[in-house]
């Protein structure tokens, strides 16, 4: 047993095709990956992305059942992740359900997430949510390819927070960076993907 203490925790570095190096040059991130498009700052998800604890041989996902009681939470996994996203090109427009559509679909937890914007060019901007009334609207111009009417765009500000409820559609656009705060979950449905 580890004797309790406060850690540090190691940042999870993601290559994507549409990152960049702004983030180390911004935060002096110290990695060969390249080029980062996230940093997971927490994040345990055993076998996959999963923070290293310093001054140990753990991972955060390993921390979290060895040491239960440091934590507080009553869930079988860390129920956070946080992370920064730099695209240099649109992202995906996604969605991640709710708790009972992912557990009914997938055996998972939803995952409502909430970015703050760190900085965005004068341009930037986020997809948030959608214009359709009805669903057979939606479905019509989703089948359509009818993205400009359909697709809900808003300016991207810095230092802008935003909530995003489980089931919203929402993307993040290029050069906008942001911290993102979610469930440590990793269900998520693209609708559209710029092809």
């Amino acid at each position: 047993m580890i004797e309790k203490q406060i850690v540090k925790i190691l940042p999870f570095f993601e290559a994507r095709m549409w990152g960049g190096e702004r983030m180390v040059k911004t935060f002096h991130y110290q990695t060969d990956i390249f080029p980062i498009g996230e940093v997971y700052n927490v994040v345990a998800l055993p076998g996959g992305a999963d923070c290293s604890v310093a001054g140990t041989d753990l991972t955060l996902s390993q921390l979290y059942k060895q040491c239960p009681d440091w934590f507080d939470c009553e869930t079988e996994e860390l129920p956070i992740r946080v992370n920064l996203l730099d695209p240099l090109a649109d992202l995906s427009i996604q969605l991640h359900p709710d708790d009972a559509y992912a557990w009914a679909h997938d055996h998972s937890r939803g995952k409502p997430e909430a970015w703050v914007i760190l900085d965005t060019p004068a341009d930037g901007k986020i997809e948030f949510g959608h214009h359709a009334k009805i669903k057979e609207e939606f479905a019509q111009w989703a089948q359509e390819g009818d993205w400009g009417k359909l697709l809900k765009y808003l300016p991207a500000k810095k230092d802008h927070f935003i909530d995003i409820p489980a089931g919203t559609l929402h993307a993040i656009n290029r050069d906008v960076l942001t911290y993102n705060i979610s469930r440590n979950a990793d269900l998520t449905y693209r609708l559209f993907d710029y092809d």
